[in-house]
């Protein structure tokens, strides 16, 4: 705007002043050459009053002819046109000027003018010619480069002005600018404030529209800045991935979650290029076919995890505007799934076995196919039976209330009382399997469940008592470690392989299959008991080696 205001400005001032100029020189030229006129007529007619007065015109001549300057003439001409005097030329040989207009003009009015080239003297000429009494004309006549002679020795000095105007003007239209600019500039940088003073009254409407104006367009960057703030709030908050790419695959954004899912190191990916946060052929190819307006969803293996992505193109108006990539962690609906697999498939298969049995001997008693005397022997199996296909239900039933039952702990339990009762309750089938079972430690007091406590005793006891060698010991200690309160069950018992003992906890899994039928186990009871130990919070863990016993110590 101040360029384009001070070029014009610069540009109507030079044209005012070159047009004022053109037409003061041409005004200058013409009161110049309309005084050379009059000069020359005043010395023509006192040549004529002098020619009139004298007797001796041949005197009169050589003594007017020496002050004449050089771009001056005089002549006199007889009535017939005869040169009879030139103060340049020799009359003698000269044309007769009879014809010659200012002659003419002198002979019939007494006074003539013209301007013409001279054939004598081959130069541009402004002749005046006046009739003396006698009848002759005399003629006065000046070069008409005497006119531009004097125009051009005052040229400089007027050149010489309309570049110190040109001047002043160049300042004053720099200073005009500025002043007319500077409210403006004055306004830009202080478009925060409320008002803005100017100097020009016919600006204010202007700063106040452009105030208004700003404070519009500040109030839609603040909603735009609120948003962005509560849109990076969601997404760095999501434990779900989040990638939006733009056409040309380049990552416009993302969150923290989705380099967690994509295994990428934490960094700002904003701007970089799709393969920088993900190497994936398979996650790739659905991108490409994202771009080709075509949505997609796969799996992504990811270390020990399963990642689902859903790809989806981003349109708006039909145009193809970027890609939508959302990421879910679906490790644990994965692992559920496989989990409630296996535990259909294992419950089936418990119940069909005590299910198949009952049925078997049933229908031998129901055809009669059994003696008498083995009557009561089939009724003890098939009762046997029924019982075990009891226990397993309620150990079901058991588990599946754990896991919907809400965290509830209202109980104190001294857990080395609760402990000491379990053992003693217990003391019949540690004999029966001559196993010795003790119990010490110190008085620990928790807030928990009291029947989960006491089951999580009793299957541990249980295990330990059931799994043990003849002659072997059992030990359960509660103490408090690291400010937490432990119980600890050690046994002396079969022990557990390595590969076995991150397996221990699942449903139905066995270390020992056959072992476990002769005890009756269910393989759901240190499934049981991880289950109580997570509602309370707490931690287990296991240490076993084949052949030299297993101790479990549960953190509470």
């Amino acid at each position: 705007m101040k360029k384009k205001l001070y070029r014009s400005m610069c540009a109507v001032a030079c044209g005012t002043i070159f047009l004022t100029a053109l037409v003061s020189l041409l005004v200058c030229y013409g009161l110049i050459e309309t005084q050379i006129k009059e000069t020359i007529r005043n010395e023509c007619y006192l040549v004529a009053a002098g020619l009139n007065d004298t007797a001796d015109e041949e005197a009169y001549f050589e003594e007017l002819a020496k002050p004449l300057p050089e771009t001056g003439r005089l002549s006199v001409i007889a009535p017939d046109g005869t040169v009879m005097y030139d103060s340049v030329a020799d009359e003698a040989a000269m044309e007769n000027h009879a014809d010659r207009e200012e002659f003419k003009e002198a002979l019939s009015t007494g006074e003539g003018e013209a301007q013409r080239r001279s054939f004598t003297l081959g130069q541009s000429t402004y002749y005046c010619a006046v009739r003396l009494n006698n009848g002759s004309v005399v003629r006065v006549a000046y070069y008409a480069e005497s006119f531009f002679s004097m125009f051009f020795s005052i040229l400089p000095a007027i050149l010489l002005l309309i570049l110190v105007v040109i001047a002043v003007s160049l300042l004053l239209s720099h200073r005009v600018t500025e002043e007319i600019v500077k409210p403006v500039t004055k306004a830009a940088d202080r478009l925060d404030l409320n008002g803005t003073d100017s100097p020009y009254e016919e600006l204010t409407p202007f700063f106040q529209k452009i105030h208004a104006q700003h404070e519009e367009i500040r109030a839609h960057m603040e909603t735009i800045r609120e948003d962005q703030k509560t849109l990076r709030l969601i997404m760095e908050n999501m434990s779900e991935g989040l990638i939006l790419l733009a056409a040309d695959q380049r990552i416009l954004m993302h969150n923290h979650s989705a380099e967690e899912l994509l295994d990428a190191p934490a960094c700002d990916y904003s701007g970089q290029p799709f393969v920088a946060l993900a190497r994936n052929a398979v996650l790739h190819d659905a991108v490409n076919s994202a771009l080709n307006g075509k949505s997609s969803a796969v799996n992504i293996d990811s270390r020990d995890r399963i990642v689902r992505c859903y790809i989806s193109p981003v349109t708006d108006h039909g145009a193809l505007n970027g890609v939508l990539l959302f990421l879910l962690d679906e490790t644990a609906q994965y692992r559920a799934e496989q989990i409630r697999a296996e535990f259909s498939a294992n419950v089936s298969h418990e119940l069909k076995t005590p299910l198949t049995s009952i049925s078997g001997f049933a229908e031998l008693l129901k055809n009669g196919m059994v003696d008498a005397a083995q009557v009561p022997e089939f009724a003890q199996t098939i009762y046997d039976e029924a019982q075990r296909l009891l226990v397993l239900i309620g150990d079901i039933m058991r588990l599946s209330r754990i896991e919907e039952q809400e965290g509830k702990l209202a109980d104190r339990v001294n857990l080395l009382t609760m402990a000491k009762g379990v053992c003693a309750s217990m003391k019949q089938e540690a004999e029966e399997h001559q196993v010795t079972l003790s119990c010490g430690g110190t008085d620990q007091i928790v807030n928990g469940d009291f029947g989960m406590l006491r089951e999580l005793i009793q299957n541990l006891c249980q295990n330990a008592v059931r799994y043990n060698r003849a002659g072997g010991k059992v030990a359960v200690t509660v103490a408090n470690t690291d400010g937490r309160v432990s119980l600890t069950v050690a046994d002396t018992g079969i022990g557990i392989a390595k590969e076995d003992q991150g397996r221990v906890f699942e449903r139905f899994y066995r270390v020992d299959k056959s072992r476990s039928k002769d005890t009756g186990g269910t393989g759901l009871g240190l499934s049981i008991v991880k289950h109580i130990v997570e509602y309370h919070g707490g931690e287990i863990s296991l240490e076993s080696e084949p052949g030299k016993g297993t101790v479990i110590t549960v953190l509470l």
